[in-house]
């Protein structure tokens, strides 16, 4: 079992340009290795003042993975971790929002990955709210997630 940290960075606008899915795990107990997921989709519909209402839906390309090293990157992809060509997907659908402070919930929902589906919990901070230099509302917010779950099959 390998301890994953995860996040997800969204703008309420939905932007790849303004977004990001990352993540860090250990290696080999010495060393984090560091790492992205460039393609991804995301729908998320919510009031920026009360999340405990929002709608989250996240799919993760998982053969965009990008850690900075091809021949890493192309280990993960085969079946001895996502096995891409037969799962090449991460989906996450929220199913309950629950405020812990101002600003701070906790984010549990569906995780899919590798043909198995669990519920996980992650910690969300709404970032804030303002008007972007062509008066359009914008808010941000990033869930984070810690994880034990093994990748392999």
């Amino acid at each position: 079992m390998k301890r994953v940290v995860w996040t997800v960075f969204f703008l309420s606008t939905y932007r790849h340009t303004h977004s990001a899915v990352d993540f860090s795990v250990m290696h080999m107990m010495i060393a984090k290795v560091k790492g992205t997921f460039h393609a991804f989709e995301a729908s998320i519909t919510a009031d920026p003042h009360d999340l405990t209402s929002a709608e989250i839906d996240l799919s993760i390309d998982l053969t965009s993975i990008d850690t900075r090293n091809g021949d890493r990157d192309a280990h993960l992809r085969s079946g001895d971790f996502f096995e891409t060509e037969k799962y090449p997907a991460l989906a996450f659908k929220a199913t309950n929002i629950a405020k812990t402070d101002n600003g701070e919930y906790n984010v549990t929902g569906d995780v899919s990955l590798h043909g198995v589906t669990r519920s996980e919990t992650f910690m969300a901070t709404f970032e804030g709210a303002g008007k972007d230099p062509w008066a359009t509302k914008k808010s941000a917010s990033a869930l984070t997630a810690v994880s034990n779950a093994a990748i392999t099959a």
